[in-house]
């Protein structure tokens, strides 16, 4: 499977736990950095990460590499980015979804946070 095909069942997974988790989303996401170089994310999640929002990137075989365009482009946006591991995310398992975002962390108007993050507790 191509990088390009992982990304796009990513990004359906993504937008699964999107609704699931009650979380804004834009998936697929073109994120064009601050010198006008598109990167091609997974997702962008505007209420998570940073109070910029968050990118997700795919970590490449061989090695997981990381898309150096998707980080550059997330750097110069001040953009939170992170990359998953296909096999890890190619499915959605609440568990694991939740916990990265918690992890990520929320940024966005209180009135947009999740109600399973009330309850947590969470940031």
């Amino acid at each position: 499977m191509t990088i390009d095909e992982k990304n796009q069942v990513l990004a359906e997974v993504w937008k699964i736990a999107a609704d699931a988790l009650a979380v804004r989303i834009e998936a697929p996401y073109t994120l064009i950095g601050a010198d006008g170089t598109e990167a091609n994310c997974i997702a962008f999640l505007p209420d998570f990460g940073s109070a910029n929002g968050a990118v997700i990137g795919c970590l490449g075989d061989p090695g997981h590499k990381s898309d150096g365009k998707i980080k550059r482009a997330a750097e110069s946006r001040k953009i939170y980015y992170s990359f998953v591991n296909f096999d890890a995310y190619k499915e959605y398992k609440e568990s694991r979804f939740k916990e990265t975002l918690l992890d990520w962390g929320f940024f966005g108007d209180e009135a947009r946070r999740p109600a399973w993050m009330r309850t947590t507790g969470a940031t």
